[in-house]
């Protein structure tokens, strides 16, 4: 599974994985879909995400969760989606993006305009 795939089915709604990753394999869907993960938090699993006030500093609570020091842009409405940075240099830039920190296990959501911001943690062995 890709960073992408892990992301999905370890915090997103059961009920939407397989329409969510379907859409990101088709070409013509895929920039669609990409918009709609980071403009809507409401198919976020709930159990999995702390949603942070707008002037909270993710990254000390990022590393005390165990992130480590690179982390993957997953999704992003920048050029930066797809790759591996330092954690500071994947969020100093306000954009929407979701980053992985640990696959399937640890993740940063930011929507809109920094609208919503969380971070995303399972415990558990993601399905």
């Amino acid at each position: 599974m890709n960073h992408e795939e892990l992301v999905i089915r370890a915090f997103y709604e059961r009920k939407r994985q397989e329409r969510l990753i379907a859409q990101l394999q088709q070409p013509k869907r895929r920039e669609e879909t990409v918009r709609y993960l980071l403009s809507h938090g409401h198919d976020l699993d709930p159990r999995y995400v702390t949603w942070l006030h707008r002037s909270t500093r993710p990254i000390p609570l990022l590393l005390a969760a165990g992130s480590p020091k690179k982390v993957a842009v997953v999704f992003a409405d920048t050029p930066r989606q797809g790759q591996v940075l330092l954690l500071e240099e994947a969020l100093e830039n306000p954009c929407c993006m979701i980053v992985s920190c640990i696959p399937g296990r640890l993740a940063y959501y930011r929507a809109e305009e920094g609208a919503l911001n969380g971070i995303l943690q399972r415990k558990d062995a993601p399905p």
